[in-house]
């Protein structure tokens, strides 16, 4: 085909259009994420500058893709049932990186393929078509926080048009469905997906829906209202926590009726009883995105702990429990990567960090040791959020575990341990210890030799499991 075809052109039976189905790019591309990627690229071309008569015929086509893309993503996308088998693959692997990022691009694709279409479509099917943008519109605001990537301006734009249109025709069904998709949209900006693991993020959204009912707009400022929604020329929701200077004409969104439903999930999986609703679901994933969603629902949990400062600063950082101990105990000489300080807190850092030549991020959960050119102590924390900035760089949010770390060796009674201690050492006092994972074995004390003398560290039940690490809380005897 010569991309310089329309899609109108195509569709009229100008070509073949068998091979431009996804079903047809897919089938004759290495993979799933190389057959999402070249489709998104034809999808763009196909649809330019289509006008007039050749909508309807446009919008079929188009239609069809995008049940396309709903049917392979359901049939391509992890297992929750067992996501302890699968979270190193899902963690760390590229393949699955790559599947993220090819299914986000086919959806933003078809997206804007439906904005080319919409202006162009009149009379009763049109309804239609914007309920199907408007669905795949929240699928692609969706995916685009699970690739950690920043806000989307351009499709909250897109939601603003559509609502536009929606209030001149709710009372239809149609009308009613697209403001159910921009709750759940709502919902997912809500939700902070980029913080969490892919089964996590997929488990987490699957509960939006089933909390749908309990989720709402309020045309006046209530509190524990979540956010402000965006007008026309700023459409991306701002998250609130008092009622702003000009709430008149606002629109809030409420999510503390659902933490209450949600909560009713979580007891019901803590007495070992799986709801239908999240039958296929592992309990713990459940769990685990039941506690996520309810840390950033509830009223009053929104607010920062610690104050932000901005800073223009760099930090020397090295990745890994590898290369944080090795730092620590000044076994080996290692090479770090310098990051670009945004601002701090008491409690952590955000930084810039320049995208590596492989196309490697900073993974959640993954231990971090750095240290301030100018300064002389090294601490450690773990990377809580990534998202994609500006070209060549990624945001990243560091927790800062301590900022006085001790490495030692440990002795389990079997063996003797690599330690990365959080806190000093104080009869009576809890303690915090990092190691590989599974080297600290639930239930087993650990003795330590500091200062000339032993102490003997018995564990506590918190424990904290990290992409390449473990902590665990110990007393200190």
């Amino acid at each position: 085909m010569s991309m310089g075809l329309t899609l109108g052109e195509v569709v009229q039976g100008k070509i073949d259009t068998v091979g431009f189905t996804l079903q047809g790019i897919l089938a004759a591309a290495p993979g799933i994420p190389e057959g999402l990627e070249e489709a998104a690229a034809a999808l763009r071309v196909l649809t330019a500058g289509e006008k007039g008569g050749a909508v309807a015929l446009c919008s079929a086509f188009v239609r069809s893709f995008d049940d396309e893309l709903h049917e392979l993503v359901s049939r391509s996308a992890p297992s929750l049932a067992d996501p302890l088998e699968s979270a190193p693959l899902l963690s760390r692997g590229a393949g699955w990186r790559r599947w993220v990022s090819a299914v986000r691009g086919a959806s933003v694709a078809v997206s804007e393929a439906y904005r080319c279409l919409l202006p162009e479509a009149e009379g009763a099917p049109a309804g239609e078509l914007r309920l199907k943008a408007a669905t795949r519109l929240r699928e692609s605001l969706k995916w685009s926080l699970i690739d950690r990537r920043k806000p989307d301006g351009g499709l909250w734009g897109d939601w603003a048009a559509l609502r536009m249109v929606s209030v001149a025709t709710a009372s239809t069904d149609a009308a009613r469905q697209v403001e159910s998709e921009h709750l759940v949209a709502l919902a997912h900006h809500a939700s902070a997906l980029d913080q969490l693991s892919l089964p996590c993020a997929l488990a987490a959204c699957h509960l939006i829906r089933l909390a749908l009912p309990f989720l709402s707009i309020s045309r006046k400022w209530v509190s524990g209202a979540q956010y402000r929604l965006g007008r026309v020329h700023a459409p991306i929701p701002v998250r609130v926590i008092e009622c702003p200077v000009d709430a008149m004409g606002e629109e809030y969104f409420i999510t503390a009726p659902a933490v209450e439903f949600l909560e009713t999930f979580a007891v019901r999986l803590r007495e070992g009883l799986v709801p239908g609703a999240l039958a296929g679901i592992a309990p713990e994933l459940s769990l685990a995105a039941i506690a996520h969603l309810r840390s950033l629902w509830a009223v009053g949990s929104r607010q920062r702990r610690n104050r932000r400062h901005e800073v223009d600063e760099r930090i020397e950082v090295l990745t890994g429990w590898r290369d944080s101990l090795a730092a620590l105990s000044g076994a080996i000489p290692v090479r770090f990567e310098e990051w670009k300080v945004l601002d701090i807190s008491r409690s952590g850092v955000r930084a810039a960090a320049r995208v590596r030549r492989d196309g490697g991020i900073p993974e959640l959960g993954r231990l971090v040791s750095s240290h301030f050119p100018d300064g002389t102590a090294r601490q450690v924390g773990i990377v809580r959020r990534v998202r994609t900035a500006e070209a060549g760089f990624t945001d990243v949010g560091i927790e800062i575990l301590s900022l006085a770390p001790a490495y030692v060796q440990a002795d389990d009674g079997r063996e003797a341990i690599d330690v990365i201690l959080c806190d000093p050492l104080s009869n009576g006092e809890a303690v915090r210890a990092i190691g590989t994972q599974r080297s600290l074995s639930r239930g087993r004390s650990l003795y330590v030799v500091q200062a000339g003398k032993v102490w003997k560290l018995r564990p506590m039940e918190f424990s904290l499991q990290g992409d390449d690490f473990e902590l665990r809380v110990y007393q200190v005897l």
